[in-house]
């Protein structure tokens, strides 16, 4: 049976690398990872803050194909071990090749070896 997962939350730590890059435009932004995130808004961060830094990445290269990875060891052998088709999803804004960072970010983790095919949705 094919199954879809998606990136930003389950496989890499978007919040972490999202409070980092904040933090360069505000030294408050408190900088903690998807587990202790509770908002997807960012209620926290000051609205001019969040659109520098919405900026940031929508310029960036890099931002997305160097965030931190979600899994440990036994995920990933457990995905790279599964049988059937894997739909990678996301819905990444526009920005500097969002896909291709993404594919990258993907490949280093060892996933699109196999043929898995990724949507931005």
């Amino acid at each position: 049976m094919p199954v879809m997962l998606d990136i930003d939350g389950v496989l890499a730590d978007f919040v972490t690398g999202f409070r980092l890059l904040a933090n360069t435009f505000d030294s408050t932004v408190r900088i903690h990872g998807t587990h202790e995130h509770t908002s997807w808004d960012f209620v926290d961060i000051n609205h001019d803050v969040l659109v520098e830094t919405w900026k940031a990445i929508d310029s960036s290269y890099t931002f997305w194909r160097e965030l931190r990875s979600l899994l440990q060891l036994k995920d990933e052998i457990a995905i790279n071990t599964y049988d059937d088709v894997i739909y990678f999803a996301t819905s990444r804004p526009k920005g500097v090749k969002v896909h291709h960072q993404t594919n990258t970010w993907l490949t280093h983790q060892g996933f699109m070896y196999r043929g898995h095919t990724l949507m931005l949705v």
